[in-house]
């Protein structure tokens, strides 16, 4: 399945169906092995997955390494459902949609995802359906913002990472530098204590 996300600017209203019976594989894992994360998202992570620091297009990003190689999956996916359902991460909490900058996305080639009006109600231009709400979305751009001047202090000098290995092809690191103000912040604690997943 390719993703065809549009802005919510694009759309009327749109309608989910539900996921009973799909044969779509969103949530194995094995299309895509990395989540990116921002700051905000380590609480709902750590516990589950390794939060990681990846030089992707040459920039820093924190990502979540959902799968360790594209054959196995998701480890919480198991005969074809999610173990850790009220516990997934931001992202699997908000499919199908995906903040972008100031923009949020829907992805219309979800199957359940119609504008005929089968299902309940998911989006329109100036709303989204509760149940698919998530805290993320709210001023996602200055939290995406944050993140990335956090990840210019985690990185300022090849001595503060170092590698983790390669995996699906990426190399991974870790937060390795000396500064006491980072090591001391609630996130930085969460990517150190995350890496027991590895």
């Amino acid at each position: 399945m390719k993703h065809q996300y549009i802005s919510l600017n694009q759309i009327d209203t749109a309608h989910f169906s539900t996921c009973d019976g799909c044969e779509t594989p969103c949530c194995d894992g094995k299309r895509f092995s990395f989540i990116p994360l921002i700051l905000e998202d380590f609480d709902e992570v750590y516990q589950n997955f390794a939060i990681v620091l990846a030089k992707i297009s040459n920039q820093w990003r924190f990502l979540m390494l959902l799968s360790k190689d594209d054959k196995s999956g998701c480890e919480y996916f198991k005969e074809g459902k999610c173990t850790i359902y009220d516990t997934r991460p931001p992202g699997c909490k908000l499919y199908p949609f995906s903040p972008f900058n100031d923009d949020i996305l829907l992805d219309t080639s979800c199957p359940a995802v119609n504008d005929t009006e089968q299902g309940d109600f998911l989006a329109s231009t100036e709303q989204i359906n509760n149940n698919f709400y998530h805290d993320r979305l709210n001023d996602f751009n200055d939290k995406r913002k944050n993140t990335e001047y956090i990840l210019t202090l985690c990185t300022q000098s090849e001595d503060d990472v170092s590698s983790l290995g390669i995996f699906n092809n990426i190399e991974l690191f870790k937060y390795s530098g000396s500064s006491e103000e980072l090591l001391r912040q609630p996130w930085m604690k969460m990517h150190i204590d995350s890496l027991k997943k590895l």
